[in-house]
């Protein structure tokens, strides 16, 4: 946990018969070494527009757990033993909660972020157009122009109402994000977004950005 704890730069505290990480809402996660349990403390994200990012925690934490325990709503907890056959998994969950906190943290104002208004092609082909937003990314972020110059440097896209970060850079040629797998439909689709919506994709540091949906509606 100190490792982890450092990586994300947040302190890890003894306190009582516990360690855990804290953040300026309090403690995000609890080891208890007499019970061999970690202990997420969920009560404080329990706000309006947050409830997706809630069951996805605890939907992991599930998992983790396995069939034998179920974890509650406010203040689930998972075996040491499990958790730590799944480590990756729960630092991801760590990671996570991190960031959700501290953006619930943040002061209230317009953040450094681009607006990119979604066509059909977005949709039907699962990516966004960032053509005309390439000065808002680091220069190293966009791959070579053939396979010998390689990759760019990674950026990690956390996507709203989804557990962890996805790494890519982005496509010389096509100008978008390399990204693997389902993620922009995903995102597409757990947000219900169609053509004439738009994505803000907000600046967390200079290579890590929050992915936000913006509906028609809300415009």
């Amino acid at each position: 946990m100190r490792v982890l704890g450092d990586e994300i730069g947040q302190p890890v505290v003894a306190e009582g018969a516990s360690l855990r990480i804290r953040d300026r809402l309090g403690s995000v996660v609890l080891l208890y070494p007499t019970y061999r349990s970690l202990e997420f403390d969920l009560r404080v994200l329990r706000r309006p527009g947050r409830e997706a990012e809630i069951r996805d925690v605890q939907d992991v934490l599930q998992q983790i757990a396995g069939t034998s325990s179920q974890v509650t709503a406010d203040l689930p907890n998972v075996g040491c033993r499990e958790a730590l056959a799944d480590w990756e998994a729960v630092a991801d969950v760590i990671r996570s909660l991190v960031r959700i906190r501290a953006a619930m943290h943040e002061p209230q104002g317009e953040p450094d972020r681009i607006v990119i208004p979604l066509t059909q092609g977005n949709i039907n082909n699962n990516h966004v157009y960032l053509a005309k937003y390439l000065d808002f990314f680091p220069a190293d972020a966009i791959g070579g122009h053939n396979k010998q110059a390689g990759r760019g440097t990674p950026l990690k896209l956390n996507f709203e109402g989804f557990i962890g970060a996805e790494s890519t850079d982005i496509d010389p040629k096509h100008k978008f994000f390399q990204l693997p797998g389902r993620a922009w439909k995903d995102f597409f689709e757990r947000h219900g977004l169609r053509a004439g919506d738009k994505v803000a994709i907000e600046r967390i540091s200079a290579y890590e950005y929050r992915v936000v949906p913006i509906r028609a509606a809300q415009t």
